[in-house]
């Protein structure tokens, strides 16, 4: 059982406030065609470059039209939550879980909500893989990634620069081609962002390597956008698989807090410590703990 909402409220610990293009550009969304919003669609010459959605239509709903309701109902619930407190200032890291919507939909609402009436130029995704092993990084370069409302482009130039950045991250398609964990998050970024690249990122590895990993990545982003340009980094991860509720509520608000202390030594104590409690039915404590030991090294 993953629970995340129990821990959400009040404490918004899902948000971290930090006071820290692309060779597909996209073009301007057309009118809105039977209320489902549409992306681009890429020239034919280029469309083999494009990765097409795996979980659409089991995750989440591959009719746009059922999908932008879907969305915007989890959206409006967050927004209409009066003992949320609103965000000032600027966000520069969510975390968002990745199941299927109907699980998890109304919790990662929380989080983009946030997002509402903030520009961002790039998007960097970093998930943990499920279904390939990736030994460091594994960067999407293609031209964009598909989902039912149109495709999200791909800043391939920074995608290629992270790639060239260091020997343990490479632009192995494999990993990313049937991974869920950033492809959920894309069509609650389409909803409330406007003009924005992603980059996709899957990391995994002992800690020596996701520092590595870590500081390559933090250097390329650097370095390509300068100061002129906002970025959003999304973590991907769930919390605590398939203890009871009582215990998923107290290990999620551990590991939770280990999170935002934003030191990698403690998110790790944090999860071994959990872990060997014997906790009973309790598999992992977040299922995207490389990519949540990352990211805070920004």
């Amino acid at each position: 059982m993953i629970v995340f909402l129990q821990v959400i409220k009040g404490l918004l610990i899902f948000i971290l406030s930090i006071i820290f293009i692309s060779n597909c550009s996209r073009e301007k969304k057309p009118a809105e065609k039977d209320k489902a919003r549409v992306l681009y669609e890429p020239q034919e010459d280029i469309t083999s470059s494009i990765r097409e959605p795996t979980v659409a239509g089991t995750f989440y709903p591959d009719d746009p039209g059922v999908l932008d309701k879907m969305v915007e109902h989890f959206l409006s619930s967050a927004r209409e939550d009066k003992s949320i407190r609103k965000i000032n200032e600027p966000i520069a890291i969510i975390l968002v879980p990745h199941a299927g919507y109907a699980f998890s939909g109304r919790t990662a609402a929380y989080a983009y909500a946030l997002l509402e009436g903030r520009d961002y130029d790039i998007v960097v995704l970093i998930g943990s893989p499920h279904r390939a092993d990736v030994h460091g990084a594994s960067v999407y370069c293609g031209c964009g990634f598909r989902i039912p409302f149109g495709v999200i482009p791909v800043d391939t130039d920074l995608a290629r620069a992270v790639v060239s950045s260091s020997e343990l991250i490479t632009d192995n398609e494999l990993p990313n081609r049937y991974e869920h964990s950033l492809e959920v998050q894309l069509p609650f970024l389409e909803k409330v962002l406007d003009d924005f690249v992603i980059v996709p990122i899957l990391v995994m590895g002992d800690e020596k390597t996701l520092d590595h990993i870590a500081l390559a990545i933090f250097k390329a982003v650097s370095k390509a956008c300068g100061t002129g340009k906002s970025i959003l980094y999304i973590v991907s991860t769930d919390l605590s698989h398939y203890p009871k509720k009582e215990d998923a509520v107290k290990c999620d608000s551990e590991i939770l807090q280990a999170f935002l202390s934003l030191e990698g030594d403690t998110l790790l104590k944090t999860n071994d410590d959990i872990m060997k409690r014997g906790v009973n039915n309790l598999a992992c404590a977040m299922c995207g703990l490389d990519a949540a030991y990352v990211v805070p090294k920004y």
